[in-house]
């Protein structure tokens, strides 16, 4: 069964070890792979199996006195190594391809032991965090540190994540981590592909010992496709901008290298077999070995986790590996079958044949038997190395055996010439025998409606064209866009400002419903100080934009007229949309706690009172750019799974895409879905109006919006009984010197964006409207993805250091939603929002950390509130 990517698939080249240069085949992203050894050298096993050693002290070693708990593998003996560009503006680095890591980490300026020459004749780079303009530093208490990956010794004295791996041979590497953006080419269709940018964490090492300072096969670091979270499949896959899914398919003839695709190499014949859960390898269960079709005797159990390190798919090992108990029989049997047609002896001190009659034919089929009922069947070549010793032919047995320990080992021996998916969505890998020399098929598709099955060879061919003629439509380039926006940011309020498409944006006037608002008056600010556009600015209250009004003595004076209107009854609202070339709708109740007890006026207001703005956009032919919620998907397909359900945790059961997936609400007491409800409704509406009338719209779904002037705190600017919203609701505990109130134990996840981030995204969608309009955006950051109760803890962390307070003895206690919200009150588990639309349409990337937008955003609660919530809860002296 195909699994699919939103975002279409990324084709990365794997480069073999001997691999000398890569030329780009019409493309950046499908590489003509060259070895770098003449086709007539030949490796010897006594090369080869050292070569595992060193990499097996590194695979099968835990770190020591590391910040990580999973294994990461040195990058010393690399067997594939493929490019990846990191950076602002993007800089190529050569990594290794390495299927037991679970980090991306390159070598950086400032390292001290790194290699500065390669003996793969490719020239060495090193990351220089100065130089980008995106790459920021991951500190001790940002989310990504602190939940994935952190310990109490992984702590820089200058407040970096920083980490520090030991090898069981003795070399390492530390360093620390940076977020920053990655560059790649995304394959959408057979004739269509985009360059992309995600924003990502990896490593920075500025410290390597032992084998990893030796140039003999230094590249700049390691391309981890572990199963952690972050790992790069992981971290691409979260952000919606490729799946789960990733597939190689390495040369088995001397020409080496092969394909890596993050995505699915389509083959028919393909067989699975189950991963073991909870592993950090790709650990399968290997049940039998037959040879010739008879079962060797051998214990199953010696294949398993139960009795060693089980069985492992393992892409850096050169050879397979058997332990002892599997060795011994194997060799027996290839050896009975062999006999007549010629001797056992030792080459090298390894187990090979001499041949006197016949050819590689007279060895024997050997057949891998795996749980699930998949098998792997082994051709002679598939598992015997061939050298020439005084005009005769030596086979050796490529498996080896692992005196020292209970494990088996797939390597790339076996894995040749074969088409291998690791599909972690559905926890399975596959494989089907295929000539890796030829063109592959990969399973994409368009906006998770209609699928595509792109020939890589076909790709090469008709997609460059595409990718490298133009700088307009889909195939604009990140870097490109990256141009643009620092050129607006020059011309911020003059006429020669471009739109992504490198057209100039004309001044607009722009009718905003609701600007008095938190969103509105951020996006107020940002269109008065950066562009030369027009704001009617309509709200009952105009508290948080009042220093954009003062009268002729800002910049932007006559820019921005304040409108006091009441939507519901005011007849000026059309002849306002009639002035403006674009409305754009802020207005709502959107407090969780006014969904239970006020849910007629939510439903009023998010539905009734917004249908005029829609009538009269359709009607007088304005764009309209409205604002939904995150709140339409409700409940996430995973909520309805047992809670120790594997799928639970599988971004495909709760990751939130715009176009996929179903908005599943509770049931109609619970009246907290009022707002939800009525969002959707309205969104349909606008949606029909498009579909019918023609209406030019955008829809944003907001996820969790953070910064100043966010919500109310409440008997300063709010009504004292007022509930604002969780961050609103902490800073308002915070501030008072309360315990933070965890409704139902504060295990619901949740993602938050800095409000500066998010407006910039609004922006693009203003001047862009021929790559905004008709489409729904999400808005906001999955990598800030946290639980209601590490928020609270965060942000307690965060405000003792923005305020010189010390926390109080219990900062938290947990109360039930009844007792909270009231009766009808509902939620869901998790928010994280997908964000292949917004990315793949405006180039759009969130950029600030959880502990940075919490920094801002709690410095200015404190300096705005701390002296009023003093006066207010002092008590008058007695005279």
């Amino acid at each position: 069964m195909a699994v699919d990517s939103p975002a279409g698939v990324i084709i990365i080249a794997a480069v073999l070890l001997l691999a000398a240069t890569t030329l780009a085949c019409g493309s950046d992203a499908v590489l003509k792979l060259e070895r770098l050894i003449p086709p007539n050298h030949e490796l010897g096993l006594t090369e080869l199996r050292a070569f595992d050693s060193a990499r097996h002290g590194r695979l099968l070693q835990s770190p020591v006195g590391g910040v990580v708990n999973f294994p990461v593998d040195g990058a010393s003996d690399p067997l594939y190594y493929t490019k990846v560009k990191l950076g602002t503006p993007p800089r190529e680095f050569n990594v290794q391809i390495d299927t037991g890591s679970d980090v991306l980490w390159v070598s950086c300026t400032s390292c001290n032991g790194c290699p500065k020459t390669s003996e793969l004749q490719i020239q060495l780079s090193f990351f220089d965090p100065g130089v980008s303009s995106s790459a920021s530093l991951v500190s001790c208490s940002d989310r990504r540190c602190y939940s994935n990956f952190q310990t109490e010794s992984g702590c820089s004295p200058n407040n970096l994540c920083s980490y520090s791996f030991k090898y069981g041979d003795g070399s390492g590497t530390s360093g620390y981590y940076i977020s920053d953006f990655m560059s790649f080419d995304t394959v959408i269709t057979s004739t269509l592909a985009i360059n992309s940018s995600a924003p990502f964490v990896f490593g920075c090492s500025n410290l390597q010992s032992g084998d990893l300072q030796r140039p003999r096969r230094a590249v700049d670091g390691i391309f981890g496709l572990g199963q952690g979270s972050l790992s790069v499949i992981s971290q691409l896959a979260v952000q919606g901008l490729a799946p789960r899914v990733f597939s190689h398919c390495l040369k088995g003839d001397k020409s080496g290298g092969g394909i890596m695709v993050l995505g699915q190499i389509k083959r028919p014949d393909t067989v699975y077999t189950p991963l073991v859960p909870s592993q950090p390898h790709y650990n399968v269960n290997l049940q039998s070995i037959a040879v010739n079709g008879q079962i060797l005797p051998i214990d199953p159990s010696v294949f398993t986790i139960a009795t060693g390190d089980g069985t492992i798919i393992d892409t850096g090992t050169t050879l397979a590996y058997l332990p002892d108990e599997a060795y011994s029989p194997f060799i027996q049997a290839v050896a009975n079958a062999v006999s007549q047609y010629g001797r056992p002896i030792t080459y090298e001190s390894y187990q090979c044949f001499e041949i006197t009659a016949g050819d590689v034919d007279v060895f024997p089929q050997v057949s891998l038997s795996f749980a699930g009922g998949a098998s792997m069947v082994l051709g002679p070549r598939a598992y015997l190395q061939i050298f020439s010793s005084s005009g005769s032919s030596i086979w050796c047995i490529g498996f080896q055996r692992m005196s020292h320990r209970r494990i088996t080992i797939l390597g790339d021996l076996v894995l040749k010439d074969k088409v291998v998916v690791y599909d972690l969505v559905r926890q399975r890998i596959g494989w089907a025998e295929y000539d890796c020399s030829l063109e592959v098929n990969v399973s994409a598709s368009r906006g998770g409606r209609s699928k595509d099955v792109i020939n890589t060879g076909q790709w090469r061919e008709s997609v460059a064209f595409s990718i490298h003629s133009t700088n307009y439509g889909w195939t604009l380039s990140v870097r490109e866009i990256t141009r643009v926006h620092r050129h607006n940011q020059n011309m911020a309020n003059g006429a020669d400002r471009l739109d992504l498409d490198g057209k100039p944006i004309k001044p607009m006037t722009i009718c905003m419903i609701g600007a008095g608002g938190f969103i509105g008056s951020h996006l107020c600010e940002k269109l008065m100080t950066e562009t030369p556009h027009k704001v009617l600015a309509l709200d009952v209250y105009n508290d948080k934009i009042k220093h954009l009004l003062e009268p002729d003595t800002v910049q932007w004076a006559g820019r921005i007229q304040f409108h006091r209107i009441n939507i519901k009854h005011d007849s000026r609202l059309e002849g306002l949309i009639k002035m403006a070339d674009l409305t754009i709708n802020l207005a709502a109740i959107c407090t969780p706690a006014d969904y239970n007890t006020r849910p007629l006026d939510t439903i009023y207001s998010n539905f009734i009172d917004a249908l005029p703005v829609v009538k009269y956009c359709s009607e007088n032919n304005k764009r309209l750019i409205h604002f939904s919620t995150c709140e339409v998907y409700g409940k996430t397909i995973g909520s309805f799974l047992p809670k120790d359900h594997p799928l639970r945790q599988d971004p495909e059961f709760y990751v939130l895409k715009e176009d996929i997936s179903p908005c599943i609400f509770g049931s109609i007491e619970k009246q907290r879905w009022s707002y939800a409800c009525a969002k959707q409704l309205i969104e349909r509406l606008v949606y029909a109006e498009g579909a019918e009338n023609g209406l030019e719209f955008t829809i944003v779904r907001p996820f969790n919006w953070i910064g100043p002037r966010m919500d109310f705190i409440p008997g300063i600017d709010g009504p004292s009984e007022g509930v604002p919203r969780v961050l609103a609701c902490f800073s308002n505990n915070l501030l008072r010197r309360e315990p933070l109130k965890l409704v139902d134990g504060g295990e619901s996840q949740r993602t938050f964006i800095y409000i500066k981030d998010a407006i910039e995204a609004v922006l693009l969608m203003i001047e862009n409207p021929e790559r905004a309009n008709g489409h729904i955006f999400n808005v906001g950051n999955p990598n800030n993805e946290v639980t209601v109760r590490q928020l609270a803890e965060m942000m307690t962390e965060v405000y003792a250091k923005v305020s010189g307070e010390t926390a109080i003895e219990s900062p938290t206690i947990d109360v039930s939603s009844k007792e909270f919200y009231g009766e009808g009150y509902d939620d869901s588990d998790k928010r994280i929002p997908d964000m292949t639309i917004i990315n793949r349409q405006l180039g759009w990337n969130p950029k600030t950390s959880l502990w940075d937008l919490l920094e801002s955003t709690l410095t200015y609660q404190h300096t705005t509130y701390a002296e009023a919530i003093k006066k207010a809860t002092s008590k008058p002296v007695a005279s």
